[in-house]
């Protein structure tokens, strides 16, 4: 259930993003491969990077809020209450926790938001590609589903196969019964 959750929050807000935007050209049935760019560079800057980095900076306030100040007793008392930073830190042979252990274990924190902000603003380079282009947006699509696909069915082939493992050993475990 968790995998299908995270699966659904990441995927609708790019669905409802491509609904939206090619709304017109799909009732009408019109296609055009690339759109003019309309607009100023000013404006293109503020409708692509500015805005939505203020709503990214608005919610990893209100994140940070919620995990470090009205949750901090309850996620210090309860480990296995999983943040995004605790699973990204919880091995430290991974080459997450290097990472963002890079300034100190102290600044995990405040080098995890950062390395969330730089990865953020870099993500917004294509944006204006896939507005101006609905065959880039649906190849975008494309591959999210595709990865998506793969990582569900990676999942579940590790899962069942384990569990399969593990259903062969205890029948060998167990004595033969003769009928």
């Amino acid at each position: 259930m968790d995998k299908m959750t995270s699966m659904f929050i990441h995927i609708l807000p790019s669905m409802v993003t491509f609904c939206q935007r090619w709304r017109d050209q799909l009732e009408m049935k019109e296609y055009k491969v690339i759109e003019d760019m309309d607009g100023t560079i000013s404006s293109n800057i503020y409708d692509f990077y500015w805005s939505p980095f203020l709503y990214y900076v608005i919610w990893q306030t209100i994140y940070l809020i919620k995990t470090e100040v009205i949750s901090k007793r309850k996620l210090e008392y309860n480990t296995d209450i999983m943040t995004s930073l605790r699973w990204m830190t919880r091995k430290k042979t991974s080459s997450s926790y290097k990472l963002l252990s890079i300034f100190g274990e102290h600044n995990q924190l405040p080098t995890f938001v950062l390395i969330q902000a730089v990865y953020t603003i870099a993500t917004f380079i294509i944006c204006p590609l896939l507005w101006h282009s609905i065959v880039l947006h649906v190849l975008y699509l494309a591959v999210i589903f595709i990865i998506a696909l793969s990582n569900g069915a990676t999942y579940y082939f590790h899962v069942f196969a384990k569990r399969y493992i593990d259903e062969i050993g205890q029948r060998a475990a167990q004595p033969e019964q003769k009928s």
